[in-house]
């Protein structure tokens, strides 16, 4: 089964995500000029990681196609996220994810040589924080199975859930691909952890729940 999501369902969000556009559109722009050289120089590798990769990295993607699938999910996540936090406070979230993202990462492939790019791991923390702070969001999504498709409203913890366990399944049975699924989790983790901490010390945003 394929989902994808389409938009959010909230007609109480009204504020324009800016942030995220910006994201989306900066990483465009620069995958114009990505060639192999930039990503070594600037995809973050754990076997010798330097600083500032750990987030030039998130702003790098391999192809059109890895751009695409994360700002699709990004603008949806963004679009959430903007109306319901300060938008400082969502850049910052956005940027610390990714970073424990490649913490992560980089802790459990110490040896690794090869550069890991992608929003990915930022996106994943995005994903995290929506699962605590609003886990009842509803949300279109286009569903394919088989040869049935169509648009399905569902509430956002769902989806969310059965992507974070197929991310475990995956980090334990595909070998041959060169997804990062520890960033994944490793995103995700943060962005639930940062989530419980704002609902902690924001009773505006908990009642949202």
């Amino acid at each position: 089964m394929i989902l994808i999501p389409v938009n959010c369902d909230n007609e109480n969000y009204k504020k324009f995500p800016f942030i995220t556009l910006f994201i989306i559109i900066l990483c465009f722009i620069i995958l114009f000029f990505t060639t192999e050289k930039l990503i070594w120089d600037f995809g973050f590798i754990s076997a010798h990681p330097k600083i500032y990769t750990y987030i030039t990295s998130m702003f790098l993607h391999g192809s059109w196609l890895h751009w695409i699938s994360n700002s699709i999910f990004l603008f949806i996540c963004g679009f959430i996220l903007e109306n319901i936090l300060k938008r400082k406070t969502f850049l910052l979230l956005y940027l610390l994810c990714g970073i424990f993202s490649n913490v992560i990462f980089g802790l459990t492939y110490p040896n690794l040589h090869a550069p890991l790019i992608g929003a990915s791991g930022a996106i994943s923390g995005l994903m995290g924080l929506c699962f605590i702070i609003c886990p009842k969001e509803k949300i279109r999504f286009f569903y394919l199975i088989l040869f049935l498709f169509g648009i399905i409203r569902l509430p956002i913890f769902i989806v969310l859930f059965m992507w974070i366990i197929s991310q475990f399944i995956y980090l334990f049975t595909d070998y041959s691909s060169h997804v990062a699924y520890m960033g994944h989790i490793g995103g995700f983790l943060t962005g639930m952890i940062t989530g419980y901490l704002i609902l902690w010390y924001n009773e505006k945003i908990k009642k949202i729940r």
